[in-house]
């Protein structure tokens, strides 16, 4: 969905529903209901746990990403993976902090959507 004053995309449930990477990338709209925050939360933490799992995999060469050759000039095979997770994380974090703002309490504590 559009910001009608901004024109950019904000995230929405279908937003994350059609890609939980939108709950990193895109912004919540300025007031979101309790059910996005929630979704956003959880749909980020999924994004931090697999990357965690992708650096883990790909530090003992059970994974390679596709294309990806040892050369010096690219990054170390789990460094991509890694940086996703960073952001994951922090978006992790910032949602959280919307839902203490918002509710008052961390999104984990929510009992009811």
């Amino acid at each position: 969905m559009l910001d009608l004053f901004t024109t950019k995309p904000i995230l929405t449930v279908d937003a994350i529903r059609d890609n939980p990477w939108n709950a990193v990338t895109l912004p919540l709209p300025k007031r979101p209901s309790r059910l996005l925050v929630i979704l956003a939360f959880y749909a980020a933490d999924y994004c931090r746990v697999s990357e965690g799992l992708i650096v883990e995999a790909a530090r003992r060469l059970r994974y390679v990403p596709p294309g990806w050759r040892p050369r010096t000039c690219q990054p170390d095979i789990h460094e991509v993976s890694e940086n996703r997770a960073h952001a994951a994380d922090i978006r992790c974090e910032e949602i959280d902090d919307v839902c203490l703002k918002l509710f008052g309490v961390p999104v984990e504590a929510l009992d009811d959507i």
